[in-house]
């Protein structure tokens, strides 16, 4: 086996120089990457959590919800029907 020379490479790396691009540029090209890929952009609109009406209306539904006794029976029918085969 041969050793390689200790030492600075007698052909030193050339830094190419890149072209800076825009960030509009940089998201271009991350986009056509991942569509070359077989992805696709999805966008979602959700409520914002944040928002004081979201969280007056989730507070809304947990009390409907812990109000009604039908309710735990519905659950436990539904979970008995449910296929739960290979989720963890």
């Amino acid at each position: 086996m041969e050793s390689r020379p200790r030492g600075p490479s007698p052909h030193p790396k050339k830094r190419l120089k890149r072209e800076k691009k825009s960030p509009s540029a940089k998201m271009r090209a991350y986009r056509a990457r991942m569509r070359a890929a077989g992805m696709r952009q999805v966008q979602i609109w959700v409520p914002d959590s944040s928002s004081s009406k979201f969280r007056r209306e989730v507070r809304r539904q947990s009390l409907l919800v812990s109000r009604s006794l039908g309710d735990a029976d519905a659950l436990r029918d539904i979970e008995s029907l449910a296929d739960l085969e290979g989720w963890q």
